[in-house]
């Protein structure tokens, strides 16, 4: 791992033994197209699968590898959904350590639904590090809205956007929408 053993491990952080070792650390995130579904109203319902018309997929996987400068992008829209998912796997399965935020609750089992309908087996096991669970688990903040524990650490913010109006934009195909997708 390039970290001798002799040093004091109480003082090595998580980043000290990333830089001085071979570990390959990566941050993602997904983006899904919501469930298209046919209902009698808008409050109070109780949609039956046989009322969805199109099932939520994932259309879009962010990135960012702990040793370099930008994130990338994988999307259905430049991708196909196929490829996307396919690449995505590949990613995946380079890295020693994911680093996500719900990531375990929610990206990894959209990402592994995505894998079996393809016929993928899920990721290959990796120490995963989920900070919506750090934040749960050793904080007590106003808000774990991703947005508001990286404004209140200092953080910045995220990508401004349209709200749901973005999603439904990018499963409509617009290249300007799946543009500032790629930013968010």
């Amino acid at each position: 791992m390039g970290v001798s053993l002799s040093q004091d491990r109480r003082h090595l952080s998580f980043l000290d033994v990333v830089k001085k070792s071979d570990l390959k650390v990566l941050t993602f995130d997904i983006e899904n197209a919501p469930n298209m579904v046919y209902s009698w109203g808008l409050f109070n319902q109780n949609i039956g699968v046989n009322q969805v018309i199109e099932p939520a997929r994932t259309f879009g996987f962010g990135a960012k590898w702990y040793h370099e400068k930008r994130p990338f992008f994988l999307s259905e829209h430049e991708l196909g959904q196929e490829e996307m998912i396919r690449q995505s796997h590949a990613v995946l399965n380079e890295a020693d350590i994911l680093v996500s935020y719900n990531g375990i609750g929610f990206d990894s089992k959209h990402m592994n639904r995505e894998f079996a309908k393809i016929g993928l087996p899920p990721a290959k096991p990796v120490k995963h590090i989920d900070l919506l669970r750090v934040v749960r688990s050793q904080f007590r903040m106003t808000s774990n809205k991703l947005d508001h524990v990286a404004e209140y650490f200092g953080l910045g913010n995220k990508t401004a956007h349209t709200g749901f109006d973005l999603w439904t934009r990018c499963t409509a195909g617009e290249a300007a929408a799946w543009t500032l997708m790629d930013r968010y």
